[in-house]
């Protein structure tokens, strides 16, 4: 199952929106074959290994390990239960189920009815890792959220001038390349795009594929000449009703509001019509702490640099206020390495009701 998950996080940035997975045919203790879902339309993973193995009677009473449950339905591609049970293959071992609840342990049910041994759970929570924004997507309507914030040493993001570049170095601005290269989504504000101009883009030539930029604008502050607003995978969300279409590529969609603010749970579930699994946060204080406040964020990723940006400089986080220590918001820090001289921190963000 180890050389199984190997194998799928090949396809983690190619196979979007579906789920990475991989897997790995076994016959006598030995690998007969293996495969692994290569991007969106193509072999899932199963059909990828049964196609590889050059001996198909090897196939009969083998045991094939796969890191997320088959699929019993027609999508795409056929199922791929029906070819497991073709290919006489008597053992199947997944990771997780898939949490799709149009599929969830249909799959597992329909090889079981076939007297297929099944074993399930078997690195679980490693395949929970491996797709967290397909699973958020899909059992909680919402994308994985991250927060990606440069700071000081004294956790300040800009000086009080709104001047922010460049707090972090080439090596941790490079690292958010990649970070944007993970994600489906890009979130931001209406004050990031007008103070900054940023295209939130992923620099690296022939990348066809961008990820959506999405933009909160509730009153409709945005500044229309702003570049971003010319790049197609645009959408700017807002309340005010709209006088006329700009003359830009970006999309306007109206949100509703809640409590004066922007519907966020509306605004999530929209982009998870879009097929959006990974979701990386690039704002200010304002809409971070709404995030944190309201519990929509699942990790912080902070570049802290090696400097002090000193009294009246921009926080991270503008909510919520926190009068007693019992409710201050608990991080689990999963990581900290070194990009240059900056230290990046990833935090998972734990909430207590």
């Amino acid at each position: 199952m180890a050389q199984a998950m190997k194998l799928a996080q090949k396809s983690s940035l190619t196979c979007r929106p579906n789920p990475a997975v991989g897997a790995v045919i076994v016959k006598n203790n030995e690998v007969i074959a293996d495969g692994y879902h290569e991007r969106y339309g193509s072999d899932h993973a199963e059909v990828m290994a049964i196609k590889k193995c050059k001996d198909a009677s090897q196939l009969n009473q083998s045991t094939i390990y796969i890191t997320m449950e088959p699929c019993s339905h027609h999508g795409k591609t056929p199922p791929c239960v029906d070819l497991i049970l073709a290919s006489n293959i008597s053992r199947v071992v997944i990771a997780s189920l898939d949490p799709n609840p149009k599929v969830h342990g249909q799959g597992v049910k329909k090889l079981l009815d076939a007297n297929v041994k099944v074993d399930t759970g078997i690195l679980e929570n490693q395949a929970f890792e491996l797709n967290r924004g397909f699973f958020s997507r899909m059992q909680h309507q919402k994308p994985y959220v991250i927060s990606k914030i440069a700071a000081s040493v004294d956790g300040k993001t800009a000086l009080r001038n709104w001047q922010s570049k460049w707090i972090s170095g080439a090596e941790s601005r490079a690292n958010v390349q990649q970070l944007r290269k993970q994600c489906d989504g890009i979130l931001t504000s209406y004050k990031t795009i007008n103070i900054d101009n940023p295209q939130l883009n992923i620099r690296e030539a022939g990348l066809i594929n961008q990820p959506y930029r999405f933009i909160l604008d509730t009153n409709l502050k945005l500044n229309m000449q702003s570049q971003i607003l010319q790049q197609s995978k645009v959408i700017v969300y807002h309340a005010e009703p709209l006088k006329s279409k700009p003359t830009v590529k970006a999309e306007f969609v109206q949100i509703s509001k809640k409590n004066h603010q922007l519907n966020l749970q509306e605004i999530m579930a929209h982009m998870c019509s879009l097929e959006v699994n990974d979701l990386l946060v690039e704002c200010g204080a304002g809409l971070n702490g709404v995030l944190i406040h309201e519990q929509w964020l699942d990790e912080l990723v902070i570049f802290q640099a090696n400097s002090i940006l000193g009294g009246e400089a921009k926080s991270m986080f503008n909510f919520p206020v926190i009068d007693e220590m019992q409710h201050r918001i608990q991080l689990e820090m999963v990581e900290q390495r070194y990009f240059g001289t900056d230290r990046r921190l990833k935090f998972k963000v734990n909430y207590v009701d």
